[in-house]
């Protein structure tokens, strides 16, 4: 559990290099995206010891997926800020 720190710490960062580059999301989804990293981290730090690297390294890849998913299909409203778009013709390209 020595880990748990310096992954809380990472997580921290990963929240303020993604609001300081503009992704088009809102705040709450900043700290979803870096709430689902954080425990994909520490699940992997789990896993590695219980399961072999191959196995865990697809685990979390499929957590992640499907978390990616879940929160897309579910939750998208509250994750990306919603920007009118103005579509000029022939303005597309």
């Amino acid at each position: 559990m020595a880990y748990v720190f310096p992954t809380l710490l990472s997580s921290v960062l990963l929240f303020l290099i993604l609001y300081v580059i503009k992704f088009n999301l809102t705040t709450l989804g900043h700290v979803i995206i870096s709430c689902i990293a954080f425990c994909a981290v520490m699940l992997f730090l789990l896993l590695q010891y219980v399961i072999p690297l191959w196995q865990s390294i697809l685990f979390v890849v499929l957590f992640i997926g499907s978390a990616v998913y879940i929160l897309y299909k579910q939750a998208g409203h509250f994750l990306f800020r919603e920007e009118e778009l103005e579509h000029k013709k022939g303005d597309w390209i």
